[in-house]
Parts: structure tokens; sequence; C-alpha cells
């Protein structure tokens, strides 16, 4: 039986495929350290106890040989199957600005992960009125929606200009 992917109407059918296309592009550059692990269990159990196919049946030196190369193959797919997934995403592509900015704020997270100052991020954010400007978005979001968001709305907001301030005073 045909599953088919519920589409809103305002949204074309090529943007919804091209969304599927990349999260499974993104999920495959996930999985490919456990694909590639797999293939080395394989390739060493197909090795060392001589079943499978005549090409699987290598000696030490050629079955060390093989998983570097699979390693190697792995280090060269995950960039490119990122690259493809960045390359076909329509919303990166078709000007939405809230996605760049999700992408950039994600790599500033990361980046705090591997070892970043903390106090470094904290001035450019000062610096840059991340939090203000995030409070006027939100109060001018909450003029336009309904009732109970407007009310959720206002307090980010509110809770924002406090971060804004105590930051500020803290330099």
């Amino acid at each position: 039986m045909t599953q088919y992917v519920s589409t809103p109407r305002t949204i074309s059918r090529s943007a919804t495929a091209r969304r599927w296309m990349v999260t499974i592009l993104n999920l495959a550059a996930e999985a490919i350290d456990i694909l590639n692990a797999a293939a080395g269990i394989g390739l060493t159990t197909a090795s060392a106890l001589r079943v499978g196919p005549q090409w699987a049946q290598l000696t030490m030196g050629d079955l060390t040989l093989a998983v570097f190369a699979l390693y190697g193959a792995a280090q060269l797919i995950r960039p490119a199957l990122t690259g493809l997934a960045t390359a076909v995403d329509p919303d990166l592509r078709d000007g939405s600005d809230l996605h760049e900015a999700g992408r950039l704020i994600t790599q500033i997270q990361q980046d705090l992960e591997d070892g970043a100052d903390p106090g470094d991020v904290l001035h450019e954010l000062r610096a840059a009125a991340v939090p203000e400007r995030l409070a006027w978005l939100l109060e001018d979001l909450a003029a336009a929606r309904p009732e109970e968001t407007t009310a959720l709305l206002r307090v980010m907001a509110d809770h924002l200009r406090d971060i804004a301030q105590a930051t500020a005073s803290q330099q």
C-alpha cells in the first residue's frame, strides 16, 4: 500500500520531498560511524571464522588495511552527506533567516561544548544585544497572536529583558 506524506496546500510537494531528503541525509551522516563499525566487525568475523564470500577472507595485514580504509571512507562520506543535506535544504536556500539563526546558535553551543570560553560568548551576546532583540521580536509576535499565546510571549520577552539587564550589570 502506498503511503503519502501529508503536505499543506501552501507548501509545495518539492519542498516537502527536499525536507524528507534532508532528514534522511542527516540521519545517514549521524549513523555512518555505526555502519562503519558494523562493517568492520562483520569483515573481521568473516575473516577470523573463514565464512562468507572469498573476498572477505583476508589476512591480518589486509584486514587492518581494510578497517582503516572503512574508517577513511566514513570520514569522507559524513561531510559529503551533510554538505548535500545543506545544499538541498529548502529552508536554508529559500531565504529563511530564522533557520540560519538556529544553525548559528547550535554552532555556538557546539563551540561551548568543545571548550570555548563562556565569558567570551556572554560578552558577544551582550555586544550584539541578542536578548533585547529577541525580546522585541517576541513583543511584535505577541501583538499578532491569540490571547493565550500573547501572554506567554510577553512573559518570555520580560525574562529576556531581565537577562539582558542582569548581564549588562555584570560588565
